[in-house]
C-alpha cells in the first residue's frame, strides 16, 4: 500500500490513517494490492469530514411480558455521548 506514492509497508495503522487525513476538500493518492490481482489498484480519494453517530440504540418490546428493554452501544469515545445516550432516552 502507498499514500500518495509513499510506501506504508510495515507502518502501523495508525500512522496510515494520519497521512490519508487532511484539509477536506484536498485529495490523497491511494495504491493497495488485492489477492488475485498482479497490479496495483489506484485511487485518487477526495478528503471530506466523516460524522459518526456516538450512540447506537436498540430496542425490543416483550408484549408478553409487558415489558421494553434497550440497548445502548458508544461508538467513538468523546463528544456528542452525553446528547446521544438523551436521545436515545
Amino acid at each position: 500500500m502507498s499514500v500518495n506514492g509513499e510506501s506504508m509497508h510495515g507502518r502501523r495503522l495508525d500512522d496510515v490513517v494520519q497521512r490519508m487525513r487532511g484539509k477536506p476538500g484536498t485529495s490523497v493518492e491511494v495504491a493497495f494490492g488485492r489477492e488475485g490481482r498482479m497490479d496495483a489498484i489506484e485511487l485518487s480519494i477526495v478528503r471530506e469530514v466523516i460524522r459518526v453517530e456516538s450512540v447506537s440504540v436498540m430496542c425490543a418490546c416483550f408484549p408478553m411480558a409487558w415489558a421494553m428493554c434497550g440497548s445502548a452501544s458508544l461508538r467513538s469515545p468523546g463528544g456528542g455521548v452525553a446528547a446521544g445516550v438523551g436521545r436515545a432516552a
